[in-house]
């Protein structure tokens, strides 16, 4: 098996901003600690984006980790306010990894080749991010 050593770098050039999409419901204070603490919420991210990569098969199929540079971004973060099972609210939000293509195989310098969604729980309580272990995959 492969290993592909991710680590972030800040956004290119010529990335878009990223979109905070905000359900209505979603509490202003947590959305504020969320990015009071976001430093620590991205280590998670890099953890996540590090093990789901190590998961992943060396095999012909997508993604092919000797297409990819090692380096990412954080793109797009989604906020999202649910029920638990017992109705109390629960703050859920996304950020996404935009992993790169190395050069080599994209002649354009728009280099983004995998986006992984990583999904957390916000704890009130202790004022962190939960990683569930959930990572939705997508090609960009």
């Amino acid at each position: 098996m492969t290993q592909l050593l991710m680590h972030q770098i800040g956004p290119p050039k010529w990335s878009r901003e990223p979109i905070h999409e905000v359900n209505g419901d979603f509490d202003p204070a947590v959305l504020d600690q969320i990015f009071k603490h976001l430093a620590m919420v991205l280590e998670q991210v890099q953890r996540a984006v590090q093990a789901y990569l190590d998961e992943e098969p060396d095999d012909e199929l997508f993604p092919r980790k000797e297409r990819m540079s090692g380096e990412f971004y954080p793109g797009d973060i989604s906020f999202q306010l649910q029920a638990s099972q017992t109705g109390t609210p629960v703050h859920r939000f996304s950020i996404q990894a935009r992993c790169l293509e190395k050069q080599e195989y994209v002649p354009t310098p728009d280099r983004d080749y995998l986006g992984l969604e990583v999904h957390f729980v916000w704890d009130p309580l202790t004022c962190s991010a939960v990683f569930e272990g959930d990572v939705d995959s997508s090609s960009i």
